[in-house]
């Protein structure tokens, strides 16, 4: 992504869906509306959902822009070396962080999931992945303050490179 900004996209499937979410609520709305009804918790619901898709989308574009804007300008952090830590992701997505691979190089630290909808690398172990416990990576990576993560807008992996990383987050 660093050498072709133009590739970093918001996820415009969510816009779509919670786009279409609040034309159906309006429709619902209007529609109780007409036929007597004042449903005025479901109109502040309708409200309420309308505020925080468009806030959201907002600060998702808000992020995207500045993201292309760095990886044009070269002003993204790097970090380069042997994992300090690596905890395997599930192939599945989870609605909770449970299931997000989380491994760390230089002392940052990055989490990504599978089925996240965004546009920085967020391929786990369990799903063909490149990252493994024993790989020695280079990341090019910008910080999301919003989201409190570290987006990988570039990658480099040799595999088999290090001692395997200890997996700090295994439960038991």
């Amino acid at each position: 992504m660093v050498t072709h900004p133009e590739a970093i996209t918001p996820p415009y499937e969510y816009f779509v869906v919670f786009g279409l979410g609040a034309v159906l609520l309006a429709a619902i709305a209007t529609f109780e509306w007409r036929r007597g009804r004042r449903p005025i918790r479901f109109l502040v619901f309708v409200v309420v959902w309308i505020m925080v898709a468009v806030y959201g989308g907002a600060v998702e574009l808000s992020h995207v822009r500045k993201t292309r804007a760095k990886a044009r300008s070269g002003t993204y952090q790097s970090v380069q070396g042997c994992l300090e830590s690596f905890h395997p992701g599930k192939p599945y997505a989870s609605k909770t962080v449970n299931a997000d691979e989380v491994w760390s190089v230089g002392g940052e630290r990055f989490q990504y999931g599978a089925g996240q909808g965004i546009f920085a690398w967020h391929r786990v172990e369990t799903q063909g992945g490149a990252i493994h416990a024993d790989s020695w990576v280079a990341v090019d990576f910008m910080r999301d303050e919003d989201d409190r993560r570290n987006d990988i807008l570039r990658l480099a992996v040799r595999q088999h490179a290090c001692p395997r990383a200890p997996d700090t987050l295994q439960l038991s």
